[in-house]
């Protein structure tokens, strides 16, 4: 789903640039409106960034649609844990989004996913679990591949 959107875009804008009458610049960028894309992935990261910065509007199904399949949980695999005063380097931000108390009381189901993003990137979005059915997302980061926590 995600290539198709990416490849939706990528043939839009290949047809306006050429409706437009797109000329070369010079330094051989297409020039395309004011926007100089050199290359695919410059194009497919312009892609990424639109698509990330709606993460937090996404409630989880949402997400899985327009994402597509993750990659991982902290641990290897989409992960649901109670959030509590254990928390790892990696979730430490979480506790920004809750009072002490609620922390205190262990009652808030997370759930962790990752989707790689990019050749460098990879995008961690934590989803409060409201109901049965529902999860909404809370907090997210964008964290580089070659980091360990």
């Amino acid at each position: 789903m995600k290539i198709q959107i990416k490849l939706i875009l990528l043939l839009t804008i290949i047809s306006y640039s050429c409706l437009s009458n797109s000329e070369k610049s010079k330094d051989n960028n297409v020039n395309t409106n004011g926007i100089a894309i050199n290359d695919l992935d410059t194009f497919i990261h312009i892609i990424d960034t639109i698509a990330i910065s709606r993460v937090m509007e996404l409630n989880l199904e949402q997400a899985i649609l327009l994402y597509g399949k993750t990659i991982r949980g902290y641990l290897g695999k989409d992960e649901e844990f109670v959030l509590d005063r254990k928390l790892t380097e990696f979730r430490i931000e979480l506790y920004n989004f809750f009072s002490k108390k609620q922390v205190n009381n262990k009652n808030i189901i997370i759930k962790e996913l990752t989707w790689s993003i990019d050749s460098i990137n990879n995008l961690t979005v934590w989803y409060e679990k409201i109901d049965s059915i529902t999860y909404l997302p809370k907090h997210y980061l964008i964290w580089d591949k070659e980091l360990e926590f």
